[in-house]
């Protein structure tokens, strides 16, 4: 079956009625799964901050991961996920958060990570900055990250259920490339093939939430979504962000 392009401009002013209509169908199960009392983790990138406030202002016993400074690749996002199973870095009570909880909300962010004499890095500074070198992961590299991030949950709490989502913030600097809306363009497209590619191994409870469809490809039509009422470029408004997550919530929890 096909389905049209919206054509008529009215049909996308609605940002609620365009995300159920046009973005969410496919993407979330047909029937919410979690009582509205469960726990929630946020973890990844910064844009899982923005979900876990939001989620706490709708309401919602929410907790965010943060261990990881300055890097919102999948290849860190692992290493922050494996450190929280060995207790390490004050990963305890992210453990223990993870372990009771009913649904994580893992936010992929961006492609691009740092690399010295060939193997990842997940800290630097004098002494080895100089040898850094900055690249874009392939598709097959971030899906093994996010694959092996929902092995890793896993075996910390087997029930978990993992909604996965890719961050609409953009890139906040480019590397090796004058172009910051072209290489933010490739990290996107990158991650967002990755994670079609895990959502078509069809794992159980593993589910994926179109914020970026929302953002990027509504906003382009029912925008601005960014850089309004005095916020910068790369902020989100704080009422697009509410209709998201209120949709997340009613698609998600009963």
């Amino acid at each position: 079956m096909h389905y049209k392009f919206p054509t008529r401009p009215e049909l996308l002013r609605d940002i609620r009625a365009a995300a159920e209509t046009f973005i969410l169908p496919d993407y979330t199960p047909e029937f919410p799964i979690l009582p509205k009392s469960a726990s929630v983790v946020t973890a990844g990138s910064c844009f899982a901050d923005n979900i876990a406030a939001t989620l706490l202002g709708l309401g919602m016993e929410t907790h965010t991961i943060s261990i990881v400074e300055g890097l919102n690749s999948p290849l860190a996002t692992l290493d922050m996920i494996r450190r929280l199973s060995d207790g390490d870095d004050g990963g305890i009570a992210g453990h223990a958060r993870l372990a009771r909880a009913s649904l994580l909300v893992l936010t992929v962010g961006v492609a691009i990570h740092p690399f010295l004499h060939g193997h990842p890095i997940f800290a630097f500074g004098r002494e080895n900055v100089r040898g850094l070198h900055w690249r874009m992961l392939t598709v097959e590299e971030i899906k093994e990250a996010i694959m092996m991030i929902l092995d890793e949950v896993r075996l910390i709490s087997p029930s978990l259920k993992t909604v996965i989502s890719i961050s609409p913030i953009p890139l906040q600097w480019s590397k090796e490339h004058r172009s910051v809306f072209g290489q933010d363009c490739l990290s996107k497209s990158l991650i967002r093939v990755a994670v079609e590619s895990v959502l078509s191994e069809k794992i159980k409870d593993v589910y994926y939430w179109p914020s970026f469809e929302i953002v990027r490809w509504l906003g382009g039509h029912s925008g601005p979504f960014f850089g309004t009422n005095g916020q910068d470029a790369r902020h989100i408004d704080q009422n697009v962000l509410d209709i998201i997550m209120s949709l997340f919530i009613r698609r998600y929890f009963y």
